[in-house]
């Protein structure tokens, strides 16, 4: 068990009531991949924004904003969460089952009732 204190700049007056959220990174959806789905990511609640008067972009004051620590496994996070004392909770998501029936393109012009599809 390391000490993470080192690397801990940020007040911890601004941490305590604040809601971890632990969950699985999305699959991106501009490819079929699932490449590095198998890690789990702490971030934190959406603090406060506000519309900059300069350039209209959204601010906020919030340092954790952009922050998104990865694990391994859940019981890791978890366990980093319980060592800093933060309120947190586990988000599962939905895993969706991986079933494809096996079909070749011959089935299409089959005779056989059973695998023969009506082009009627």
């Amino acid at each position: 068990a390391q000490s993470t204190a080192p690397l801990d700049t940020t007040p911890p007056t601004l941490l305590r009531d604040r809601l971890v959220r632990i969950t699985r990174p999305a699959r991106n959806v501009m490819q079929s991949g699932d490449y590095k789905l198998d890690t789990w990511v702490i971030s934190w609640d959406t603090q406060e924004r506000w519309v900059n008067p300069l350039m209209g972009w959204a601010s906020t004051a919030d340092p954790m904003s952009n922050v998104d620590v990865k694990f391994d496994t859940k019981e890791e996070a978890i366990r980093f969460c319980e060592q800093k004392g933060w309120t947190f909770y586990v988000h599962e998501p939905y895993v969706k089952k991986k079933f494809r029936k096996v079909s070749n393109y011959g089935n299409n012009f089959s005779w056989d009732k059973r695998t023969r599809k009506n082009t009627k």
